[in-house]
């Protein structure tokens, strides 16, 4: 991956803690959007964020990201990348957080976008219980312009708490001239997201 400039490196920084991550928001006070669980973790697992991403668009692992408390991969479709990108993907995984108010969450990212893009709106638009007994919330947040003067976007995101930690899983689509059919295709791609749980390997 290369990078042009320092700036650039800079630029990216802050828009993944402004856009991609619930955690960066944990100073708003939020009716109690975060707070611990009272069950031990699991250790004896290993929880994972399935995505079944259009095969004809060839979406692939791009830009990585391992911070203190979290860790984000970013996708493209193929021909994109960080630098320049219409559509783009992320998966960010929250190890030990697995207990939260999950629409208190949804309205910290909110509003933590809203820093970057002033006139940003949001929507609900499901929330509950998936079919494997995960909570989720799945939503909407319509960015018309950022004060960084990047284009319009409209981002897809949807949050679920696993045994084992939180996965944020967003999807961003620069314009504001988003196709009907592909916001239906990525919302399925999204709702039928599931995290799978799988016993560690015992090491020899």
């Amino acid at each position: 991956m290369r990078i042009i400039s320092i700036a650039q490196t800079l630029l990216l920084v802050l828009l993944m803690a402004l856009i991609v991550s619930p955690k960066a928001y944990s100073t708003e006070k939020t009716e109690s959007a975060d707070k611990p669980d009272s069950t031990a973790v699991p250790t004896d697992i290993v929880e994972t964020m399935v995505v079944n991403w259009p095969e004809k668009d060839n979406w692939t692992p791009g830009y990585f990201h391992r911070g203190e408390e979290s860790q984000t991969q970013m996708y493209f479709p193929e021909g994109q990348s960080h630098e320049g990108w219409k559509e783009m993907a992320s998966i960010e995984t929250i190890p030990g957080m697995t207990h939260a108010n999950i629409p208190g969450l949804a309205r910290m990212t909110y509003l933590g976008t809203k820093k970057a893009s002033p006139n940003a709106t949001w929507d609900i638009i499901k929330k509950g219980n998936t079919e494997r007994g995960n909570p989720f919330i799945l939503y909407e947040i319509v960015c018309p312009d950022f004060i960084t003067k990047e284009p319009p976007q409209v981002q897809l995101w949807k949050i679920t708490i696993g045994k084992t930690g939180l996965f944020n899983l967003q999807y961003s689509y620069k314009g504001d001239d988003m196709p009907a059919e592909r916001k239906e295709q990525m919302l399925k791609v999204l709702e039928e997201a599931y995290i799978k749980a799988e016993k560690k390997e015992v090491e020899p």
